[in-house]
């Protein structure tokens, strides 16, 4: 077993060693045989008082914030958030949706494959730190047309989602369109945010491939050892005392 089984091996010992005063046994569900059992126990929940701190940790606080992180001080650069919703149709081009603080909507357009910019956290460059809160969503046009198909069979319509034309760009070099009715209703942050990515996606294209290929494999190993280890389902036990 492992370390962790052990802990909640030994945690589920103890819970059970407990003499109850009372038990109370429920299904949990129709469909699971796993159980919830409640149970009186006598001895009331003990918690132990945090040590105070020392005198001699608490009385100096004239350091200043530059002594205790002296090398984040020395980076000017700011932080900056990338929030955008994105659309891949066909792993080929990618539709973004971009939302202001006062909620209206610029869409715009990439010939970039937006996955290989999601599964992490945060960036860098020369401008500035970057956290990425981006949702990636797919969509393929075979299934889409699957879809229509079997709703027609059904007797009812379904509209199949289409993406923008991969002709609209010239080349392979990553780029991307605005749409906007003038460049001064699009807001600056929308464009250093597009060029953020784009840029950090042309000087690292290779590396992310890869790692977008290494994340999907070990998805679909992980996804095939739950298929084949389903877990076991387990009582769910509660142990309560009233208090004194």
């Amino acid at each position: 077993m492992t370390e962790r089984a052990d802990r909640e091996a030994e945690k589920r010992s103890t819970l059970l060693n407990e003499t109850p005063l009372f038990v109370s046994t429920y299904k949990i569900s129709p469909e699971k045989s796993a159980r919830m059992i409640i149970r009186e126990t006598a001895g009331p929940l003990v918690l132990a008082r945090p040590t105070p701190l020392k005198p001699d940790l608490v009385e100096n606080r004239s350091l200043r914030e530059s002594d205790l992180f002296p090398y984040e001080f020395l980076d000017e650069r700011p932080y900056r958030t990338i929030s955008l919703s994105v659309t891949v149709y066909d792993r080929k081009i990618s539709e973004i949706l971009y939302r202001d603080e006062t909620g209206r909507q610029i869409k715009a357009v990439s010939n970039i494959d937006f996955n290989y910019l999601s599964g992490f956290a945060s960036f860098e460059d020369e401008a500035a730190h970057w956290s990425s809160l981006m949702m990636v969503g797919n969509i393929d046009s075979e299934q889409e047309q699957d879809l229509s198909e079997r709703a027609r069979l059904f007797g009812t319509t379904y509209r199949p989602k289409t993406g923008p034309d991969p002709s609209l760009f010239s080349s392979t070099t990553p780029e991307y369109i605005v749409y906007a009715k003038s460049e001064e209703a699009v807001p600056e942050e929308l464009f250093e945010q597009l060029d953020a990515l784009h840029r950090y996606y042309a000087a690292n294209e290779d590396r992310l491939k890869v790692l977008y290929q290494r994340r999907e494999a070990l998805a679909a190993a992980h996804k095939r050892w739950k298929e084949a280890n389903p877990p076991v389902e387990k009582d769910i036990i509660i142990n309560f005392s009233p208090i004194r």
